[in-house]
């Protein structure tokens, strides 16, 4: 009973302590987007630095990423060379166990 006391009483101080802390600046973003007559999805965002970067990575992922069966997809990640990309299956599978 006393450990549950002590327990919560650690709780409550460290509770309170972040209630105290003044709320976080949310970054603008938004999203935006609709469908013309012809299926076309048309959009606009506004992504700040940290989620535009993840956006972007995202997207790469998506490019290089040839289905469900595709299994070289983590190790391409949209890796270029010559300024061309590496579609997964350009990637020569590695050994089992190795990374």
């Amino acid at each position: 009973m006393r450990d549950t006391r002590t327990v919560c009483g650690v709780w409550k101080e460290r509770a309170e302590a972040i209630a105290e802390l003044p709320e976080p600046e949310v970054p603008d973003r938004s999203l935006n987007y609709q469908r013309a007559g012809d299926g076309t999805l048309l959009g606009r965002f506004v992504f700040d630095p940290a989620l535009a970067a993840e956006f972007e990575k995202a997207l790469d992922t998506a490019i290089t990423w040839e289905g469900a069966d595709d299994l070289g997809h983590e190790r391409c990640g949209g890796q270029t060379v010559d300024g061309e990309r590496v579609p997964s299956s350009a990637v020569e599978p590695r050994p089992p166990g190795r990374r």
